[in-house]
C-alpha cells in the first residue's frame, strides 16, 4: 500500500497523518481536507469500498466521460437540466470494490480518480475545453495517464478542473506543481459536481442520458477553444466591408476612454503595414489596454457607462467586444445593456446596428428561458 499521495495532501493542509488508514479513519480526514472520502481511498492506494466507488464500465459499454463530454458543449440552462435528469435516475453501490492504483505513479493515480469518477478514458478536447489542458494528441493523454509520458503542471491544472478539485491539493497529492496560470471553464466546477452524480450510473442509463442530449442544444453559440467562451460560429471572420473610416470610428471611441482611464499610455512601436493594418494594430492595443482598465477597476464601468456602449457600438471585431460586454453587464446588469443593444438596433445607425447584433451574443442570460421577451424585441428590432 502506497500512501504516500495522501501523506503530502495532510502536510499541505497541515493536518495530523492518523496514521490509520481505516475507512473510518479516512472518512474523518475528507471534512478536514475539503475531499470525498471516495477519493481519499484512492489517495491512500487502497480500495475504494463497494459503498463509496463508482459503477463498473467495462470496455465497450459507455461511461460517464461521454456524458461530460456531450454536457461541456451544451449551454447552462441545458447542462442544468441534464444534471436535474441524471439526479433523478435510481442508482444502487456496486457488488466489488474499485481496485487501488498502482503505487507511488503520478499518471495513474489522476486515472485512477477519473475512474472514481466512472470516467474510463479522458478526452483530450474535453480536458482542454474544461481545464486549460495542452494541446496534444489522445494518445499522449492516455500515456500520461499510463505513466508512459511526463505528468507536467499544466496537465495537474487540467484534471484538478476535470475533478473540481482546488489546483495546490492535486499538485500534491501527485508530487508535480500545478501550472501558473490556468483557464478555467466558467461552468467547470458544477461540470464536475454533474459528473459525480453520474458516476453511478448504469450503461444503459448513460446511453439514456446521452440521447437525451440529442437535439438538446437550442442555443445556437458553440464553445470557442480560442475564446474559452460560448458564441456563434464565423465569430472569428472578418468583418465584410471593414474600411479605414469604420476602424477610424472605432479608434476614436478608445481614445476617448483611454484619455480617462489612462492618459499617459502610448501605443508601443509598431511596423509599418499600410494604412489600415496600422490602424488595426493600433486599435488592438489601445483596445486591450481599454478593456484590461475595465476590467480592474469595476466602478469605471458604470462612471463610463456611456463611453464604453459608444466603444461597443463602433466596435469592428465580433470577438474582441466580448471584453466590454461583460464589463458593462457587471456594471449595469444584463437586462440594461440588452435595453440598450435593442434601442440601438432599433433606431442606430447601420454601422452602429451591426455592432448591437455583434454585441448580443455576449449577453450570457439573453440564452437563458426567462429572457425570451428581450430576444424576441431584439430579433423584431435587427429586422
Amino acid at each position: 500500500m502506497d500512501d504516500s499521495p495522501l501523506r503530502r495532501l495532510l502536510a499541505h493542509h497541515q493536518v495530523v497523518d492518523p496514521g490509520e488508514r481505516t475507512p473510518a479513519a479516512l472518512g474523518a480526514l475528507a471534512p478536514l481536507l475539503g475531499w470525498r472520502a471516495a477519493d481519499l481511498f484512492v489517495l491512500a492506494g487502497r480500495p475504494v469500498p463497494a459503498e463509496l466507488a463508482a459503477a463498473p464500465n467495462p470496455g465497450g459499454s459507455p461511461h460517464v466521460g461521454k456524458i461530460m463530454d456531450r454536457a461541456v458543449m451544451l449551454g447552462t440552462s441545458q447542462r442544468r437540466r441534464l444534471h436535474a435528469m441524471i439526479r433523478r435516475m435510481p442508482v444502487s453501490a456496486p457488488s466489488e470494490p474499485m481496485p487501488a492504483p498502482e503505487p507511488g505513479q503520478p499518471g495513474q493515480l489522476v486515472q485512477a480518480l477519473a475512474r472514481n469518477r466512472g470516467i474510463r478514458l479522458i478526452n483530450v478536447q474535453t480536458l482542454m475545453i474544461v481545464g486549460d489542458g495542452p494541446y496534444v494528441s489522445q494518445s499522449t493523454v492516455h500515456m500520461v495517464c499510463a505513466d508512459r509520458a511526463e505528468l507536467t503542471p499544466q496537465y495537474v491544472s487540467a484534471f484538478a478542473a476535470l475533478f473540481g478539485m482546488p489546483v495546490d491539493d492535486v499538485a500534491a497529492a501527485t508530487g508535480v506543481g500545478g501550472a501558473p496560470t490556468n483557464r478555467r471553464h466558467p461552468d467547470a466546477a458544477a461540470l464536475a459536481e454533474l459528473v459525480w452524480d453520474a458516476r453511478r450510473l448504469t450503461a444503459e442509463q448513460i446511453r439514456e442520458v446521452l440521447a437525451a442530449t440529442t437535439g438538446a442544444e437550442d442555443d445556437p453559440r458553440r464553445y470557442c477553444l480560442r475564446c474559452r467562451a460560448r458564441h456563434h460560429p464565423g465569430m472569428h471572420e472578418p468583418e465584410p466591408g471593414l474600411d479605414v473610416d469604420a476602424v477610424t470610428a472605432c479608434e476614436q471611441r478608445l481614445d476617448g476612454l483611454l484619455r480617462v482611464l489612462n492618459p499617459d499610455w502610448t501605443v508601443p512601436p509598431l511596423p509599418p503595414l499600410g494604412e489600415l493594418n496600422n490602424l488595426l494594430n493600433r486599435v488592438h492595443y489601445k483596445r486591450a489596454e481599454v478593456a484590461d482598465r475595465l476590467e480592474q477597476r469595476p466602478d469605471h464601468g458604470a462612471d463610463l457607462g456611456s463611453l464604453v456602449l459608444d466603444a461597443i457600438l463602433h466596435e469592428i471585431s465580433g470577438s474582441t467586444v466580448r471584453r466590454f460586454v461583460t464589463v458593462m453587464c457587471r456594471a449595469l446588469g444584463e437586462r440594461a445593456l440588452a435595453e440598450r443593444l435593442i434601442a440601438a438596433a432599433a433606431t442606430g445607425t447601420p454601422p452602429e446596428r451591426a455592432a448591437a447584433a455583434r454585441a448580443w451574443p455576449w449577453i450570457t442570460g439573453m440564452w437563458d428561458p426567462d429572457a425570451a421577451d428581450l430576444r424576441l424585441r431584439f430579433r423584431a428590432a435587427v429586422g
